[in-house]
Parts: structure tokens; C-alpha cells; sequence
């Protein structure tokens, strides 16, 4: 009787830690997920801030404006000719 009692009582733990233990693993993986979301999304609004002081710079200082358009773009002034020579080695 005592053994019979002892034999349930341990297939019931078994069975309780296969519950729990697979759960808990699955409340890991999700932690885990969240963690690395979280800084992913902390990343992504830093380089958004970056981009708003870009863009209000820009907004505010035409010959910052000026460069970025002429030197990045390839854009000139009415009239100015654009000469883009190949730096390759």
C-alpha cells in the first residue's frame, strides 16, 4: 500500500514537472524575446532622435542645407555645372 501510494505520489511530480518545466522553458524563450525586442526598440528611437536634431537642423540652417544638397546629392545652383569625378582606386 505504502509503495502504491509512493508511486503516484512520484508519476504525479513527473507529471507536474513536465507540465511546468515546458512552460516554464516557453516563459524563457518569451523573456528572452522581450528582452532583446526592448532593445531593439531602445536602438531604433535613438537613432529617431538623431533623425529629429538632423531634420530641425537642417529645417533651421539653410547652408546646412545647402551642403547636404551639393554634396550629397550632386545638386547645384541655377546655372553651375557639376562635375562628379570617379574616386575609385
Amino acid at each position: 500500500m505504502r509503495i502504491s501510494v509512493f508511486l503516484w505520489l512520484c508519476i504525479f511530480l513527473l507529471v507536474l514537472i513536465g507540465i511546468f518545466g515546458s512552460a516554464y522553458a516557453k516563459y524563457s524563450r518569451l523573456r528572452e524575446r522581450l528582452f532583446r525586442t526592448e532593445k531593439e526598440i531602445r536602438h531604433i528611437e535613438r537613432i529617431n532622435e538623431q533623425l529629429r536634431v538632423k531634420i530641425k537642423q537642417l529645417s533651421e540652417n539653410t547652408a546646412a542645407l545647402e551642403e547636404v544638397a551639393r554634396y550629397r546629392y550632386k545638386m547645384g545652383r541655377p546655372g553651375e555645372v557639376i562635375y562628379v569625378l570617379d574616386t575609385e582606386d
